[in-house]
């Protein structure tokens, strides 16, 4: 709603493996190996459901890196919308 009121042309979403985060995210070192790896697949099972999954179902299109949503009622606010049939 709010990339529509604001004549946003797209909006993107990176996904949830294209972020730093993902790949190296803070876990306590004091942890053992066992539970370190625990915590890594949790965080990275959140981040997918965060960021990949919530685009998915909100309609966002899979694009390389990212999720995008193109805004179909964006016109660019220095050109005349065009009648197409005159």
């Amino acid at each position: 709603m709010f990339a529509c009121q604001e004549g946003f042309r797209q909006v993107r979403v990176p996904k949830a493996a294209s972020l730093y985060s993902y790949h190296h995210p803070f876990i306590r070192p004091e942890l053992l190996p066992d539970a370190r790896e625990r915590a890594l697949q949790r965080v990275r099972k959140n981040m997918e459901l965060l960021y990949d999954a919530n685009a998915l179902e909100l309609g966002f299109i899979p694009d390389g890196r990212w999720f995008k949503w193109i805004n179909p009622s964006y016109r660019p606010k220095n050109r005349p919308v065009r009648d197409v049939g005159r």
